[in-house]
């Protein structure tokens, strides 16, 4: 107490309080939580209550060190003595250290802080994985079946997924057609089927895309690009020589209205150029194969109107090989093996194997598109002539045909005879009518 100068009246001018602090005081309890949730948050809760009740001036600060120890606060100033943050984890793995600091800002000398690790899990991204398109039969040729599966999706997670199925179609970009949701099967592996009928009468080429999602969760897509079967639409496949010059119409061309055409090479799935308004192309074949196809533009969306298919060769494709075996039995049987190394990507191949009697109608005849193959047929007679034609095409003026003739006799024994060579020996001579190319006849002699 300090006397006033002024008037014999004493007054207080300055009080102080000392409260004291223990050192355990001041280390803040602290609870870390992970919030399994995407995004995924680390929940940091802390309590300094053993403080004195009455104490002031309290600052309360906190921070994480992450990765390779460098810190970084995430909020300080606090004058709560209970409080809690959040800090977004990612999806990486590794581990956190958090740390909680306590001090005064009238005594800088009054300060300490607690710290505590966390190893934190790495969590997989929920991603669609083996997206493919299952081979349908051909009375369903105008559904499109997908199926895949889903990586990374926790158990408390699936019951809420669903799947975001986007299409879109080809109008010399690819462009958006239609989205849906589809709701997730607990079973694991997904499947989705839908109709492709409407698409077919727009365009061919289809890309799909699934995006996993939940709640404001979006996962990792996947997607997929094919092209759709032509339904209706009339294909014109020509199968023509390297060198040829072609002209090609546009169905549905009418001057004024918006139209392109599009051409892919070699059996790719990739668009090679394109040509604006034109009625007719003339080009000359250069490629083994090619795919053209005109669009016209209908309201707002481009239809296909045509579609030709070129497969260029060399020439006609290779003579047939032809393998004839008779099996001697009543009747007799002929085995034809034949074979045909020409392009299975053709579509107009084709291959037909006679087999003729003499001159009579044929006794069998086998259109197959296969390479190869074996045909049987019993011969009614002891002695025939038999020929056997195999031709295989490609298309008018693109073909070649193998002939073989097998003449069909008896097996005889003629000449029979016998010689004596020595006092104690004799031999057997005989000549042999008949036998035919690889047949190895068996004598019993008696």
């Amino acid at each position: 107490m300090k006397p006033s100068t002024t008037y014999d009246v004493h007054r207080w001018t300055t009080a102080i309080e000392v409260v004291p602090v223990l050192s355990h005081q001041l280390k803040a309890k602290l609870v870390l939580d992970i919030l399994v949730e995407r995004p995924r948050y680390l929940v940091i809760k802390w309590n300094v209550d053993d403080l004195p009740a009455n104490i002031s001036g309290i600052r309360i600060s906190v921070g994480i060190f992450d990765g390779a120890e460098k810190y970084k606060e995430l909020d300080s100033g606090i004058l709560k003595t209970t409080g809690m943050l959040e800090y977004e984890l990612g999806y990486e793995g590794r581990g956190l250290k958090v740390r909680v600091a306590v001090n005064f800002t009238d005594d800088p000398g009054v300060f300490d802080y607690t710290e505590e690790k966390k190893l934190i899990e790495k969590l997989e991204e929920i991603k669609v994985v083996d997206l493919i398109r299952v081979n349908n039969t051909e009375k369903e040729d105008t559904k499109v079946s997908l199926k895949w599966k889903t990586t990374g999706a926790q158990p408390f997670e699936e019951e809420r997924l669903f799947f975001e199925i986007k299409k879109q179609i080809w109008q010399k970009e690819w462009t958006d057609y239609s989205t849906i949701v589809h709701r997730a099967d607990m079973s694991g592996t997904q499947a989705y089927v839908f109709d492709s009928v409407e698409l077919l009468l727009i365009s061919p080429r289809l890309r799909v895309t699934v995006t996993p999602k939940f709640d404001n969760y979006t996962g990792i897509s996947n997607t997929i690009d094919f092209s759709l079967k032509i339904g209706d639409l009339k294909v014109d496949v020509r199968v023509v020589k390297f060198g040829t010059g072609l002209v090609l119409t546009c169905i549905g061309y009418k001057p004024g209205l918006q139209s392109y055409w599009e051409r892919q090479e070699d059996g790719k799935d990739i668009v090679a150029g394109t040509t604006e308004s034109r009625e007719t192309l003339h080009i000359v074949v250069e490629k083994g194969q090619l795919y053209y196809r005109c669009l016209v533009k209908e309201k707002d969306l481009f239809k296909q109107t045509t579609a030709i298919y070129i497969f260029a060769v060399e020439g006609p494709p290779p003579s047939p090989q032809l393998d004839l075996r008779i099996v001697r039995s009543k009747p007799n049987k002929l085995h034809v093996d034949w074979r045909v190394d020409w392009r299975e990507e053709i579509p107009t191949r084709s291959f037909i194997l006679t087999v003729k009697q003499d001159d009579s109608r044929p006794l069998a005849e086998k259109r197959t598109l296969e390479k190869k193959g074996t045909i049987s047929t019993e011969i009614s007679t002891d002695s025939a002539k038999i020929t056997v034609l195999g031709n295989a095409s490609y298309g008018e003026n693109l073909h070649q045909t193998t002939e073989k003739i097998i003449n069909i006799e008896p097996i005889t024994l003629v000449n029979f005879g016998m010689s004596e060579e020595a006092i104690d020996s004799m031999k057997i001579n005989w000549n042999v009518l008949g036998v035919l190319p690889k047949e190895e006849p068996q004598y019993k002699i008696e």
